[in-house]
């Protein structure tokens, strides 16, 4: 069984430079906005009053191989870095504490490596 839970997506603009011809190298840059999809809290904050999340910047740099196997077909494999930030706001009531409002800024940065089929 497959559970796909998806909490964040992103729209971006992506600009590649190939060199050479039929298999060829290429970088690629994406830059775009990341969405948050969750706007409620786990089950670790128990009283609040509001909680938010927003997005922020995506950006994705990297270098790629491109070889040509079928017609207008080609298999495309990749390697780069990503580099996603997003923000929460909560507003939290404790039962002896009063009022906590808290601002998280989330900074996600990680090693991407993609493979797939150009038509």
């Amino acid at each position: 069984m497959i559970i796909i839970v998806i909490k964040h997506f992103h729209y971006f603009f992506d600009v590649r430079k190939y060199f050479g011809k039929k298999n060829s190298g290429f970088a690629y840059a994406d830059v775009g906005y990341n969405f948050s999809l969750k706007n409620k809290p786990g089950k670790e904050i128990y009283y609040y009053q509001s909680y938010k999340f927003s997005g922020g910047v995506y950006t994705d740099v990297g270098v790629g191989y491109k070889m040509k196997f079928i017609k207008k077909s080609s298999f495309l494999v990749s390697a780069g870095y990503s580099y996603k930030k997003i923000y929460d706001k909560i507003e939290t009531i404790g039962p002896a504490d009063g009022i906590d409002y808290s601002t998280y800024n989330y900074c996600l940065g990680r090693i991407v490596l993609k493979a797939g089929v150009d038509f």
